[in-house]
């Protein structure tokens, strides 16, 4: 059933031909996908960082991600538009906005020169787990990881747009792999080397910051399993201070060594600029936060003349923490289940993982699960901790990671899409790939070939979700078109199928419809003919397209439609319905 030595011979064959599908899959299907909701965003200012290295658009987020997207349009040199007033006013969505849609580039280029980093970043994760999970394990253990990761909707969706969700996970498992590297020579070249590649997480995404438990945790444990030499706790803390200094460095030089006062962020001084009244009522300011600025206590009075008077290195880092630590803290609106929420549930990714996971990779995990448990019960305690203790580091690496981050995200107040806890997947199917297909010289033929089964089972699904990835929800789940039934947001509905809808309507007439659009681009852009959905669309008086997110909206004024099944689903993110004909009431929606 598996020929180990073929699979080691053809390996770079069978990478690449697997990396080659993936690339394939995600540029065909992303080029008949309209801008998502951030796209215009990080794309401008990216390009803005570039040009003028002025941080002044989109600063509450690292700037990495954004360079890296931006890079191919200083091939194409689109017009900057800093003489719009959105520059000035530091409008993020219309800057993006004037940048995309009124520039002497159209947009559909723009949108697919910034989308290819985010592809090759993708490609290039799918490689360092096809090589790392070959050379700490096998070429099958190895293959298959890659296979589920090539054919996971989520990576496939997600891996094509100008976010910075795909580049942070390529960091922080890199990162990761290069602080076990470290932990196992123990080199000076090593741990200069885990500084830059934490410097280089850093400066994609504040999430990034889970590293540092991360590095702590797996240096506990392998101090813990050394049995002869020990590091002091002066060698431990002399390493995290040689790796954090790196990183500060790098990061101040990701910011082009921007040194400044803080107070030139307008949402950071405006806090500054409150008295100890106006802090005392506010209640989107922590107590935390108004000790260290209330001019009544010593800290504020400290803080306030630093601010003031001495310049800051990273003031758009700190400004950016501050807005995400406040972001968080305030909560966002969020659904789960039919209900909605201002700070979310611990419960959301869980829930989110186990609707929006292929189905052939929940019957793997499944399985996996028992096999572990199996075994636990089959050793005594005093036995268990003996095996834990002799565990080669690198499962503590592949499970201690992905399980501090997840436990992380469960205190989350922003539950807006599976997304968010893609760092996690890398190390989740080396795992459960190496679970699998590391006992296989014990398995017989049928246990083989029912994991080969299930692994032909994620392709099927992800082949058959074609073209519309962002959409998907594995069959368990009730797929596609009942996804709403459990969650919205970027788990479905993220603007993407305008180009799709104006394909539905030119094979149906060209008619005008009432459209609600979740989404930051006029429907004119493409040709498509519409007016704002509004009460009369309820009489008949014109076809109606509605987004999935407002359709759900937590307002509830499109709930007369939810009483009708759509006509059509445009991507499974746009419900269409032919209200002119007066259609049946055949069921309700999900």
């Amino acid at each position: 059933m598996i020929d180990p030595p073929l699979l080691e011979r053809r390996f770079l064959w069978l990478t690449f031909l697997l990396l080659a599908v993936l690339g394939a899959t995600q540029v065909a299907s992303v080029l008949g996908e309209s801008q998502t909701a951030d796209e215009a965003v990080h794309l401008s200012a990216g390009y803005s960082y570039l040009k003028t290295g002025d941080f002044r658009v989109n600063y509450m987020h690292p700037p990495l991600g954004k360079y890296i997207n931006a890079l191919p349009l200083l091939l194409i040199h689109p017009h900057l538009p800093r003489e719009n007033p959105s520059w000035v006013s530091r409008d993020d969505y219309q800057f993006g906005k004037v940048f995309l849609y009124a520039n002497t580039t159209p947009a559909d280029r723009l949108l697919f020169y910034g989308r290819i980093p985010t592809i090759i970043v993708t490609l290039c994760l799918g490689l360092v787990i096809a090589f790392w999970t070959r050379q700490q394990f096998d070429a099958p253990t190895a293959l298959f990881a890659l296979l589920l990761f090539s054919f996971d909707p989520n990576i496939i969706a997600h891996g094509r747009y100008i976010t910075s969700d795909l580049i942070v996970t390529l960091a922080i498992f890199g990162a990761s792999l290069v602080w076990f590297r470290y932990l196992v020579h123990r080199t000076r070249r090593t741990l200069l080397q885990a500084g830059v590649v934490l410097g280089v997480a850093l400066l994609t995404k504040a999430s990034a910051i889970i590293l540092f438990p991360i590095f702590l945790v797996l240096y506990v444990i392998c101090w813990w399993q050394e049995k002869e030499t020990k590091s002091s706790l002066k060698q431990v803390a002399q390493a995290f201070v040689c790796c954090s200094a790196v990183a500060f460095v790098v990061v101040y030089a990701g910011y082009g060594f921007e040194t400044r006062s803080a107070l030139d962020n307008e949402a950071f001084a405006r806090r500054f600029q409150m008295t100890s009244e106006e802090l005392r009522a506010d209640p989107h300011v922590s107590n935390l936060l108004r000790w260290l600025i209330d001019p009544a206590t010593a800290a504020g009075r400290l803080s306030r003349a630093v601010v003031k008077d001495v310049p800051i290195p990273l003031a758009s880092y700190i400004s950016g923490a501050y807005w995400q630590a406040d972001k968080n803290r305030q909560g966002h609106d969020s659904y789960l289940l039919g209900e909605h929420s201002k700070k979310g549930w611990w419960y959301y990714f869980p829930i989110a993982l186990a609707v929006k996971l292929p189905t052939g990779v929940i019957l793997l995990l499944l399985f996996s699960l028992y096999l572990a448990l199996r075994k636990i019960f089959a050793l005594r305690w005093q036995g268990l901790a003996h095996q834990l203790r002799m565990a080669p580091l690198k499962w503590y690496l592949l499970t201690i990671a992905p399980a501090l981050y997840f436990c992380a995200s469960l205190t989350s107040n922003i539950d807006i899409g599976i997304r968010h806890i893609l760092p996690i997947f890398p190390f989740f199917y080396i795992c459960l790939s190496a679970c699998l297909l590391g006992k296989r010289p014990r398995w017989n033929r049928a246990t083989l070939a029912s994991i080969a089964l299930v692994g032909g089972l994620v392709i099927f699904e992800s082949v058959y979700q074609y073209p519309y990835y962002l959409s998907f929800f594995n069959k368990l789940a009730g797929g596609s078109a009942r996804g709403p039934r459990f969650l919205i947001d970027s788990n479905i509905d993220w603007g993407q199928d305008l180009k799709h809808l104006r394909a539905y309507l030119i094979e149906h007439g060209d008619p005008e419809v009432c459209f609600s659009y979740f989404g930051h681009v006029d429907p004119a852009y493409y040709g498509i003919k519409s007016r704002d959905l509004t009460a009369d669309a309820k009489a008949g008086g014109c076809n109606v397209a509605i987004s999935v997110n407002s359709l759900y909206s937590d307002a509830g004024q499109y709930d007369w439609l939810k009483t009708r099944t759509p006509d059509a689903r445009i991507g499974y993110s746009i419900y269409y319905y032919h209200l002119q004909m007066l259609s049946p009431v055949t069921e309700k929606l999900p």
